[in-house]
């Protein structure tokens, strides 16, 4: 069932006997922090205190963003799931924000956060376009300078890591960052 976040009207009705809610609405673009904040830390707000609302509390999985944590730190291949956050993009900003909305109300609610990297697969209007048109350039653009390791992971494989976190989540709000296990330097 699909409901519109932004008035929260529908929620109480469509969590009704809901014994799982998986989170995947937010915004990647917006124009201004303000927007992001109402799409992505505000709606999730809305969600979770309906949810918290209900005589039995559904399971709660949020797909948020590895933006939500930002890079590796200085000299980590990667990031874990113990360093401390810290966004560099309005995004990333408010998709922390959805998070720590999230936790406050873990004490009432089953909650799982999952930070998948680049998700690619069928229908995507960006990222696969985007290589594909570098591609045929044979010209690769790069936000920086030196080597950026990327991490990906197809779409029917970020719904098998929701499905797990699903399953397996437990009260003390896990993270778990998603990956195909193939870092790509670029």
């Amino acid at each position: 069932m699909t409901v519109y976040l932004e008035s929260g009207r529908a929620l109480p009705e469509a969590l009704r006997g809901a014994e799982l809610v998986v989170h995947l609405a937010g915004a990647v673009k917006a124009s201004t922090p303000q927007e992001f904040m109402k799409a992505n830390a505000a709606s999730t707000y809305g969600l979770v205190r309906a949810i918290s609302a209900q005589d039995r509390p559904a399971r709660l999985v949020v797909c948020s963003s590895l933006a939500a944590a930002g890079p590796a730190p200085q000299g980590q291949l990667a990031r874990s799931e113990e360093d401390t956050p810290q966004p560099v993009s309005w995004y990333g900003h408010s998709k922390l924000a959805a998070e720590r909305h999230v936790r406050r109300y873990a004490d009432r609610v089953p909650v799982v956060i999952v930070r998948p990297p680049i998700v690619y697969g069928p229908g995507d209007p960006a990222f696969v376009p985007m290589l594909a048109a570098m591609a045929r350039s044979q010209v690769a653009v790069k936000p920086r300078f030196g080597p950026r390791t990327h991490s990906l992971l197809h779409v029917e494989d970020l719904c098998t890591g929701l499905i797990g976190a699903a399953l397996r989540g437990c009260r003390v709000v896990p993270v778990y960052y998603l990956s195909d296990g193939i870092e790509r330097m670029w």
